[in-house]
């Protein structure tokens, strides 16, 4: 008896409280405008674009999945190339789960159509983010370098990041360009953090990174190690 009677009493109340909402007195004191009221306008707002993220799932790189041989969906190199089709600034990261079970390595294909360097040609900027040098390690293909970077254009200057990986055993092959740069070509505006470079040469030169002309090489706690020039 005691709670239905205080049922009863809030559906009165809140009754009570809908009449009161709904009063001509009220509606007239809401629509009233008072000195301090102010017209709305419509304000145009600065031309805002959204990042593009893509993340590496995997450690895989160019693969026969079944139908022959193909980049591996999920890899760093898939992530890559969506980027450099992307026209906003991107960033690739790396999925925590990855690294679960300790650090892991990505060895890079030395297929002719689909292996080789990592191409980094975006025009709208990059960054990649690792989960740091000790974590994840770039391996590249026999006779070849990890990154060329380089978006084509001698009018822009693209900023580039690389930053919480390892980069490993880099041997591009030639005298001239070709031969330069065991683990990075740079022709663009690069910032190296975090990164650690070891055992890659360079015949033509930059056993660890080749700056060539047009590019601007930036270095914040890293350590390139274990390069030569033969």
């Amino acid at each position: 008896m005691a709670t239905g009677n205080w049922f009863r009493k809030q559906r009165s109340r809140s009754s009570d409280r809908k009449t009161i909402e709904k009063s001509p007195s009220r509606q007239a004191h809401q629509s009233t405008a008072g000195p301090l009221s102010r017209s709305l306008h419509i304000e145009q707002l600065e031309d805002r674009r959204m990042l593009a993220v893509f993340a590496v799932n995997n450690f895989l790189d160019v693969a026969d999945l079944g139908n022959g041989l193909e980049v591996v969906p999920g890899s760093l190199r898939q992530a890559i190339e969506l980027a450099d089709a992307n026209d906003e600034f991107d960033t690739i990261i790396f999925q925590d789960f990855l690294f679960d079970a300790g650090p892991g390595a990505i060895f890079l294909s030395g297929d002719d159509d689909l292996g080789g360097p990592l191409l980094l040609t975006s025009e709208e900027g990059i960054e990649i983010i690792g989960p740091g040098p000790g974590l994840v390690t770039v391996y590249a293909a026999g006779g070849d370098r990890i990154f060329l970077i380089d978006d084509g254009s001698e009018d822009v200057s693209t900023a580039v990041t690389i930053s919480g990986i390892t980069l490993s055993g880099g041997s591009p092959q030639g005298d001239d360009e070709d031969g330069r740069g065991g683990a990075i070509l740079n022709r663009e505006s690069l910032t190296l953090s975090e990164v650690t470079i070891m055992g890659s040469t360079a015949p033509g030169g930059g056993g660890g990174i080749f700056n060539d002309a047009g590019g601007f090489l930036r270095v914040e706690r890293s350590l390139i190690q274990d390069r030569s020039e033969e």
